[in-house]
């Protein structure tokens, strides 16, 4: 029964080490290109790195659609379940106590909260991997327009406060 839970929690959180991972490099990226006036040549060193770091994000998009597909199925039955389980859990706490053991009343409600905190956590596991994905895409599109800002401008004060600003926005 729960080791379906198990399954997803374990792969959805080697995805977000990946994601992590590759988020943490192209923040340190999108900070080298803020912070120095760059020539020509470490400016194609850095677009060198953008494309190489989405290229590996591309790869990972590919498996997780791929973990997406295969874990569809699973994850279908196993959510409903736990509920079903739950609510016949929870009404046996609710409504027939009077009739059962208070120890019988307190594993069944000990079982209810054990149901709640796996769909919980499955649930949380799964939607901090479309979250990453986000901040990734957030720290490309801060990348792009740091490049397109500084392609053609002198360097001014302003406009280096003007991509500060930018960089800083909340992911």
């Amino acid at each position: 029964m729960l080791g379906p839970v198990f399954y997803v929690y374990l792969v959805s959180a080697v995805i977000q080490a990946q994601q992590q991972t590759l988020t943490t490099r192209l923040a340190t990226l999108n900070e080298q290109v803020l912070n120095h006036q760059q020539n020509r040549k470490q400016q194609n060193i850095s677009m060198f790195d953008f494309t190489r770091l989405n290229q590996k994000y591309l790869q990972l998009c590919t498996f997780i659609s791929e973990y997406s597909h295969h874990c569809k199925p699973l994850l279908s039955t196993t959510i409903p379940y736990l509920i079903c389980v739950q609510c016949y859990m929870l009404y046996m706490v609710l409504f027939q106590a009077g009739s059962l053991s208070p120890t019988l009343t307190l594993l069944f409600l000990i079982v209810t909260l054990e149901l709640e905190l796996f769909l919980l956590v499955l649930v949380k596991q799964c939607a901090r991997v479309s979250k990453l994905n986000s901040s990734f895409e957030q720290l490309n599109k801060r990348f792009y327009l740091m490049v397109i800002c500084s392609g053609g401008e002198n360097k001014s004060e302003k406009t280096a406060q003007e991509k500060k600003g930018l960089f800083l926005m909340k992911v």
